[in-house]
């Protein structure tokens, strides 16, 4: 709408939005691929940290040297 010409007009109203199709169809479709399952590294271990907050839920060990108040000497 607006061209002069209407083949440019109806070329135009094609080829709008053609960036937002075609390249993501088929990741947010209906039908989608089965993921892969999980193959364990190191048995009995459920999940692996991934970030630091999950880091910090894990068991900590203890530490060497327990914490002592400072004392001035």
């Amino acid at each position: 709408p607006g061209f002069p010409y209407p083949t440019a007009a109806t070329t135009a109203a094609a080829f709008r939005g053609a960036h937002l199709r075609g390249r993501g169809r088929t990741v947010y479709g209906a039908v989608r691929a089965v993921p892969p399952t999980a193959i364990p590294a190191y048995p009995g271990v459920d999940m692996q940290p991934t970030d630091m907050h999950s880091l910090l839920l894990q068991p900590q060990p203890p530490l060497l040297q327990p914490l002592q108040p400072l004392t001035a000497t």
